[in-house]
């Protein structure tokens, strides 16, 4: 009989099934990959006015002996209808671009194809100031305590005249 003994029948199933599991990542990121650059080529160029909103990066690796990647990322945002997104870039172009940045933005699907840069858009007026808010001071009899109307001086409830220095809601002129 040509079989194997117990102990490595197990292992050979583990190995088995790491393999099986290491062939459906590597097989799933290269269809994904395909996929995404099938899409960006049938999508068309876009240029539009934009402006740089942040740039980012993300370093992977770099543990013990090896060495780390970088990968930059630029979030545009279109002048148009401020809709962002975010775009993986050379670092050349990271390197170029700052915050606040205003240009020409070309894409082709999530593919970033190039930024020029140009002037700031003029901005608008500022908006008038607003009316400024009237006051209204309320006077009140010294004597009694009614309220008086802003046109008279006399009080319809005591009789008296009112004068500024008789009451302190009303600043002296």
């Amino acid at each position: 009989m040509n079989s194997m003994p117990l102990p490595f029948a197990g292992f050979s199933i583990i190995f088995v099934l790491v393999a099986g599991f290491i062939a459906f990542v590597i097989i799933g990121s290269i269809v994904k990959g395909a996929a995404e650059w099938s899409s960006n080529n049938a999508a068309p160029q876009l240029r539009f006015p934009a402006r740089v909103v942040t740039k980012r990066t993300h370093v992977s690796g770099g543990s013990g002996n090896s060495s780390a990647s970088t990968s930059y990322y630029i979030t545009f945002e279109r002048l148009s209808d401020n809709a962002r997104q975010e775009f993986r870039v050379k670092a050349s172009d990271y390197s170029a671009l700052a915050d606040d940045d205003f240009g020409e933005l070309a894409h082709q699907g999530t593919r970033y194809l190039g930024f020029v840069r140009s002037p700031a858009p003029a901005t608008p007026p500022p908006a008038p100031a607003p009316a400024p808010v009237v006051e209204r001071k309320i006077r009140y009899c010294a004597y009694c305590g009614h309220q008086l109307a802003l046109d008279t001086n006399k009080c319809p409830g005591c009789g008296s005249l009112w004068h500024p220095s008789l009451n302190a809601s009303e600043p002296a002129s």
